[in-house]
């Protein structure tokens, strides 16, 4: 990307910020998310231009957006299932500190749906973050983000339903079918 198509994404960021109430943008900011958006996306400029015109024509969005919000609007991009759980694992632990428990609501729209989901299987965002300590973070984002990709990869299914699309129905009839010697 050269230096007129970095002004010219620039603009844009400062106008979507703007739009959304950001006003404490610095150049320095600007840069960075510049540079991470080419580090994920590398699109050209005028596909930038249009997730940005996409991202705030969309009524649901209410704040001025990440990096990794603005993927649902790259059309050319198709995102892995890891990649995907990755990012939403990271995002779980990263909301701790960015929201605290106080502020639930604002944690469940920066973590999505898929992710609130395991919160609420580990007894709620007051439990989650008030049992959780920085030691256990990178254990725990593995296991979530492992958790993640099978429900990404394979939906909400059950256990033996995942065992015979993963080719294990035999194996596991087998087992099932072992009697006990007497």
């Amino acid at each position: 990307m050269n230096q007129q198509e970095r002004d010219l994404l620039a603009d844009k960021i400062v106008e979507c910020a703007y739009y959304y109430g950001k006003n404490d943008l610095t150049k320095n900011d600007i840069s960075l998310f510049i540079n991470i958006l080419n580090k994920f996306y590398n699109l050209e400029i005028h596909e930038y231009i249009n997730i940005f015109d996409q991202y705030m024509f969309d009524v649901k969005n209410k704040t001025f957006p990440n990096a990794s919000s603005l993927r649902a609007y790259t059309q050319n991009k198709k995102v892995s299932s890891i990649q995907k759980a990755n990012e939403v694992a990271q995002r779980i632990f990263g909301s701790i500190k960015k929201f605290g428990y106080t502020k639930p609501n604002e944690a469940r729209n920066f973590i999505g749906e898929e992710g609130w989901k395991l919160i609420q299987n580990r007894g709620g965002w007051y439990s989650f973050c008030e049992s959780t300590m920085d030691y256990q973070i990178p254990t725990l984002t593995a296991q979530f983000r492992d958790t993640l990709f099978n429900y990404f990869e394979y939906g909400n299914i059950s256990d033996e339903q995942f065992f015979e699309k993963i080719g294990y129905k035999s194996e596991v009839n087998k087992l099932l079918s072992i009697k006990e010697i007497k």
